[in-house]
């Protein structure tokens, strides 16, 4: 017998009904696995816990409290997904805003040269790309690429 099989068994073997082969397997695998034995041990707590739960009496308004209780929860859930809409709404709306704003300030604010430009079109610039292209008459290709990896 492997463990699943044992498994598929171990309630009808709690229970009692399992026949008489099933039962002589599982007896036969339980002497010799404690994972097994501790499972069916296991289930036959829960089994005599849900017996014993049965045996309690409950008041004869707990029926109505639980749906007191379901309703409140309930209406507590739809007043929450009006405010979870609501505060997605305002984000998304806030997103626009932002977003809009973010582009707007991008038309009016112009863009600054980057350090290459200024090399090209002869600007005056304090870095090591002025000493290293003011000491030579030909600017080569490389100067240029070295003059940017500098900056």
């Amino acid at each position: 017998m492997n463990h699943g099989q044992l498994k598929q068994w171990v309630s009808s073997f709690i229970d009692g009904e399992a026949n008489d082969e099933q039962r002589r397997e599982v007896l036969s695998h339980l002497e010799s696995c404690i994972e097994c034995r501790t499972l069916v041990s296991e289930a036959k707590m829960l089994r005599d816990g849900i017996r014993h739960a049965a045996d309690i009496d409950l008041p004869p308004t707990f029926a109505y409290g639980v749906l007191r209780a379901v309703r409140t929860g309930q209406e507590l859930d739809r007043t929450n997904a009006g405010i979870d809409r609501l505060g997605m709404r305002v984000v998304l709306a806030l997103s626009l805003v932002v977003m809009c704003l973010f582009g707007l300030g991008s038309l009016y604010q112009p863009e600054l040269p980057s350090p290459v430009d200024r090399i090209l079109t002869g600007e005056l610039s304090d870095s090591l790309s002025k000493r290293v292209l003011e000491s030579q008459h030909d600017i080569s290709k490389d100067d240029i690429i070295f003059a940017a990896i500098s900056k």
